[in-house]
């Protein structure tokens, strides 16, 4: 499943990450994108960003088929808080912004 996937990558992502921080000729961005490791990171991220967007959009679109499902406000996940999030203008937050903050929420 992509969840599965998922969670593969994120623990290749960090493998990789962690490799890179015992290795000082690597802390470079010039370097480190030059070797295969660096290599790896970027086509690992670029899935990475493409299945989020995915699991992002289709619960936005479960969402907006079945609103009933915010009506529990006790058991919503991080991604529902999200997605029902609006800027004092009243305006969403934007796939980019929601997936920026997923991110921090999962890295940090």
């Amino acid at each position: 499943t992509q969840y599965d996937e998922y969670a593969d990558i994120m623990y290749r992502l960090s493998k990789v990450i962690v490799e890179r921080s015992f290795d000082p000729m690597k802390y470079t961005n010039t370097i480190f994108f030059n070797t295969a490791e660096g290599a790896e990171y970027l086509k690992l991220k670029g899935k990475f960003d493409e299945i989020s967007w995915k699991i992002v959009h289709d619960r936005k679109e479960v969402l907006s088929k079945n609103p009933d499902i915010l009506k529990d406000s006790k058991n919503l996940s991080f991604l529902d808080v999200l997605l029902t999030v609006k800027y004092e203008d009243g305006s969403p937050l934007s796939m980019k912004d929601i997936l920026e903050e997923a991110s921090v929420f999962i890295f940090e």
